[in-house]
C-alpha cells in the first residue's frame, strides 16, 4: 500500500501528459486540415529570381507550370498539365511564369468557362534575369480550361492566355 501512495504523483504526472500529448497530436493534425475550397488570394503566389534561361534581346514572358518531381515544364496549347495529389486527399496544379525585364504584378488564372474560375496574384521582384513566379490552385476541374497568365507593370501589360487540359 505503502508503494502505490508513493506512485500517487507519478501517475497523476503521467496522466497530466498523456492529457498533453493527445491534445498536442490533435492540434498538429487540425493545422492541416483546411475547407475544402480554400481561398485562392491566399498567399499561394510566390516569386524569385532564377538563372539558366537565355537572356532574350527585350521584355518576355513564358508560360508554364511545375511537374511533380519539381521540373519547371512550358506549358503548350493542348497539353496537359499535371495535377498533384495531396496527401489530404485534396489535388492541385501548380502555374508557373518567367518574366525577363519587367516587375510589377502577375495574375494567374485558370477558366473551365462553366463554374470554375480561380484567381492568383503576386508581386514580381526586380531582378538581373529571369524572375519566376509560382502559384498553387487547389482542386481544378478535371477537362479543358483557359489558362492565363498577366503581368501588369504601369502602362506595360504582358498576357497570354492557352487552353490547356487537366487530366
Amino acid at each position: 500500500m505503502e508503494e502505490l501512495a508513493q506512485l500517487g504523483p507519478v501517475v497523476a504526472w503521467t496522466t497530466r501528459m498523456n492529457r498533453a500529448l493527445v491534445l498536442s497530436c490533435l492540434s498538429l493534425c487540425a493545422v492541416g486540415c483546411g475547407p475544402v475550397d480554400d481561398d485562392p488570394l491566399d498567399p499561394t503566389t510566390e516569386t524569385s529570381c532564377v538563372e539558366g534561361d537565355a537572356q532574350p534581346a527585350g521584355t518576355e514572358m513564358r508560360v508554364a507550370y511545375w511537374d511533380e518531381q519539381g521540373t519547371f515544364q512550358d506549358a503548350v496549347e493542348g497539353e496537359p498539365i499535371e495535377r498533384q495529389f495531396g496527401f489530404q486527399g485534396g489535388s492541385h496544379i501548380d502555374l508557373a511564369a518567367r518574366v525577363f525585364d519587367l516587375d510589377g504584378m502577375v495574375e494567374f488564372t485558370i477558366d473551365d468557362g462553366q463554374d470554375f474560375l480561380e484567381t492568383s496574384s503576386g508581386a514580381i521582384p526586380a531582378c538581373d534575369g529571369w524572375a519566376e513566379a509560382q502559384a498553387r490552385i487547389f482542386d481544378p476541374p478535371s477537362g479543358s480550361a483557359t489558362y492565363t497568365v498577366r503581368v501588369t507593370q504601369g502602362s506595360q501589360d504582358l498576357s497570354d492566355s492557352i487552353t490547356v487540359v487537366i487530366p
